[in-house]
């Protein structure tokens, strides 16, 4: 079975930020990251079930879930996600150091 995954907006302009500030560092450094997040993706797409619960879970009514994913120099990355059916949401990406987020910055209820 195969999942249809959509980022909501905040979750593309954590994308956006965390690919422009590597970019602002090292234009090398931001093509790698964008691979492990769209490998992620992937995974996401083909077994979304497969990642545990995110910390965030505690904070809402909805299941909400993580995948983790690195760069090759071993910085860990979180998609926060919920399922719904077939479809899988991302709703937010945090970078290491970043801690949970909260309940009202997810956009969900």
């Amino acid at each position: 079975m195969s999942f249809r995954v959509t980022a909501h907006r905040r979750a593309e302009e954590d994308v956006a930020q965390v690919s422009t500030w590597l970019a602002s560092q090292s234009l090398d450094g931001a093509a790698p990251w964008l691979d492990a997040y769209d490998n992620m993706i992937d995974q996401l797409r083909d077994s979304p079930l497969s990642f545990g619960l995110a910390p965030e879970n505690e904070l809402v009514d909805s299941e909400v879930r993580q995948a983790r994913f690195k760069t090759r120099r071993g910085r860990v990355y979180r998609a926060i996600f919920t399922i719904e059916g077939d479809d899988v949401r991302v709703l937010r990406v945090r970078s290491p150091g970043q801690g949970p987020i909260a309940s009202d910055e997810l956009g969900i209820a």
